[in-house]
């Protein structure tokens, strides 16, 4: 990067910030005047938060002089979805449109000689064979679901089960606690912690007693990302399971759903916009802000950031789809390149089918095939969310808070609690969240989204 921006006079230097401390450190520096010149980060409220503190650097001026490649990547759309009051305040990252799943040990089905569950009444069903049949021979440390205590899905994949139609917008603007089906859905995952049939890992703060329990084989069901077993990122977890379990396969499911009504995938998460790309209004050198990204936008930048140097670390194979010369070198150097450089599109963004194929690269050979056949039904799920960047007051000021005691204190709580405890505590978890603002940020989301979007 630097040998690219050394004529254009940029030097970079890249400042890490561990994720699970962006929201303390970045406003810290930004308070101080000593933040990078050019920041990302996964939340919006932050970035909210500076622009209606008139913190951020307004791209706009130097676009169309220094940013051609940033207008060549992104559509309009795109470009929107970095604005704020149509100034063009941030650039979004453009993420693969792969969807969450659920695993399903197939081996442990065949060995009971059951079919792929369907919807939740067919995984119920499952759920408790494998807990009364134990088909893997694993005795008491069986888990026939397992929820992931980081990302417990329960909003973008257990609520779908609940939603008899497909969701409105102003109904995908309307934060998942406020969602008259939600308190169905924690009753379910409530009963099958009630039931042994819903593993205890809420208290598994960084994955590691799920990554272990998979590994032994001990796990029927769980909830992930598309990619999650296979990637070398995760510790090559499938891997490491047929190590363990020659004959395990896992395969992805998409239950969700409630008799023959096709499943509503992911419809609160699978957004094709990541990170946040921003620049403190302090920044000194605005144009060399721009030409840097600029660059980062460039088919060479692109290129490199994602597969190295042609002939050194790939060849193009006679579908043109970037192939490793040495699967060693490229699974443990040229792959973790982009995850740390953070690269404005992914390759092949906008041609899934090679996107999943260039993904599957990344993997061991062993399961690339595995990932490409059970990813396709994942692909570009059917709801999104909605992108506003209008002003949001009440979002700044209550949804991090609120967000973050429902997913990390009730959530948990709810599905823990006694069957018999299960209404009250809802009830009050659900009355303090309206009261402590979920109902004004609930109102704001739709005021906005009507504005945005022309629809009063």
């Amino acid at each position: 990067m630097n040998e690219k921006m050394e004529p254009e006079g940029v030097k970079i230097k890249i400042v890490p910030i561990p994720r699970a401390e962006e929201t303390k450190v970045l406003p810290t520096m930004m308070a101080a005047g000593t933040a990078p010149d050019l920041c990302y980060t996964y939340d919006k409220n932050l970035v909210s938060m500076y622009v209606s503190q008139g913190g951020l650097l307004d791209y706009s001026p130097y676009m169309k002089e220094y940013g051609p490649n940033l207008k060549k990547i992104y559509s309009e759309r795109d470009l929107e979805a970095g604005q704020f009051s149509g100034k063009q305040y941030t650039f979004r990252s453009i993420m693969e449109s792969i969807g969450r799943t659920t695993w399903i040990r197939k081996d442990w089905l065949d060995a009971l000689g059951l079919d792929v569950p369907r919807n939740i009444e067919e995984l119920y069903n499952v759920l408790k064979a494998f807990k009364a049949k134990d088909p893997g021979n694993v005795g008491d440390k069986m888990m026939p679901l397992a929820l992931p205590q980081m990302h417990l899905f329960w909003d973008n994949i257990v609520l779908t089960a609940f939603v008899e139609e497909p969701p409105s917008d102003e109904k995908l603007v309307t934060p998942a606690p406020l969602w008259p089906e939600t308190k169905e859905a924690l009753r379910f995952l409530n009963k099958l912690f009630n039931e042994g049939l819903l593993g205890d890992l809420l208290l598994d703060k960084n994955d590691e007693l799920l990554n272990q329990g998979m590994v032994r084989g001990e796990i029927g069901t769980f909830l992930y990302f598309g990619h999650y077993p296979f990637h070398t990122a995760y510790g090559n977890l499938y891997v490491k399971l047929k190590e363990n379990v020659p004959n395990a396969k896992l395969v992805s499911i998409l239950p969700w759903t409630q008799g023959d009504r096709e499943p509503y995938v992911n419809f609160l998460r699978g957004s094709k916009y990541g990170r946040y790309f921003f620049s403190p209004k302090t920044a000194k050198d605005p144009v060399a802000v721009v030409k840097f990204p600029n660059w980062l936008a460039s088919d060479e930048a692109i290129t490199v950031s994602q597969a190295g140097i042609e002939g050194e670390h790939y060849t193009l194979d006679s579908d043109g789809i970037i192939t490793p010369i040495n699967d060693d070198v490229f699974t443990n150097k040229v792959a973790w390149i982009e995850p740390q450089y953070q690269a404005l599109v992914k390759l092949y963004a906008n041609d899934m089918q090679n996107y999943v194929k260039f993904m599957a690269r990344n993997f061991d050979a062993s399961v690339r095939q595995e990932f490409i056949d059970n990813v396709q039904a994942l692909i570009d799920p059917p709801f999104q969310p909605i992108e506003i960047n209008l002003p949001q007051p009440a979002a700044d000021k209550y949804l991090k808070s609120l967000t973050t005691k429902w997913d990390e204190e009730v959530v948990p709580l709810l599905i823990t609690a006694p069957v018999s405890d299960f209404d009250r505590l809802f009830d009050e978890a659900l009355a303090e969240y309206k009261k402590n603002g979920g109902d004004e940020v609930a109102k704001e989301a739709v005021e906005n989204y009507r504005t945005q979007y022309g629809k009063k």
